[in-house]
């Protein structure tokens, strides 16, 4: 088992004014080979933006978005005419395909907004965007699969093959995870909480790059949430 482990105060982070990045995973940045596992993932970004601000718009194409909510409310209007409206727990899946502009703002007026976002390197460009939103029961304990996202008349899905489950557990419990295909990678990033991944043990924000191995076993030290990536 290869692993990597970044911790939430070697993250290089950026202050922009209205709103500040912490880089989580960026296949630029990492330059060192044994933290470039995943060949699509492109990055992963904590995003904190200051009360009624916002980030001006920007253009995204042939990339595929993955936005979770922990704080605030996030608004989101588009060039496509469309307005989406997330608050803590809601998870944005965007496919920018031919391209999207969009701009976005924390409409909350005291509380810092904060979110998570993954950007995944499609396996076919140039497709028609689409958004789906998605709700996370955060309280609900164990591991929920996230993508691909089934109900009885929809499933939700990027264009690659990835899975994402959200993790939820309470403090000195154990979850067990069996990778679907073992010569995938598999990166845990800890929201919050403390919590031991196969020896490794995790604090807030900390990222966990695991490489050739068929089993997770979680150990919650501190009750704990976090995300969990199977690409």
């Amino acid at each position: 088992m290869d692993t990597f482990l970044l911790k939430s105060k070697n993250r290089i982070s950026e202050k922009k004014g209205a709103f500040s990045i912490h880089h989580c995973y960026d296949k630029e940045k990492n330059k060192h080979s044994s933290e470039n596992y995943f060949k699509n993932l492109v990055s992963i970004k904590d995003f904190e933006i200051k009360p009624n601000m916002g980030i001006l718009p920007h253009k995204h194409e042939n990339i595929e978005l993955i936005t979770f909510l922990i704080e605030g409310k996030l608004t989101q209007k588009n060039n496509l005419g469309e307005t989406y409206h997330l608050t803590s727990g809601s998870m944005q899946i965007m496919s920018a395909g031919t391209g999207v502009s969009h701009f976005e703002y924390n409409e909350c007026g005291e509380t810092t907004l904060n979110c998570i976002q993954f950007s995944i390197a499609p396996h076919i460009n140039y497709t028609k965007p689409k958004n789906h939103i998605l709700t996370i029961e955060t309280n609900k304990t164990g591991l929920q699969e996230v993508i691909p996202y089934k109900t009885e008349n929809t499933k939700t899905e990027t264009n690659k093959d990835i899975y994402l489950h959200y993790g939820f557990l309470e403090t000195n419990t154990q979850q067990t995870y069996h990778l679907k295909n073992s010569e995938k990678g598999i990166l845990i990033l800890n929201i919050s909480g403390k919590m031991t991944v196969n020896g490794e043990a995790l604090e807030n924000r900390d990222t966990l790059v695991l490489k050739n191995t068929s089993e997770l076993k979680i150990t919650s030290n501190k009750s704990s949430r976090f995300l969990l990536f199977e690409i």
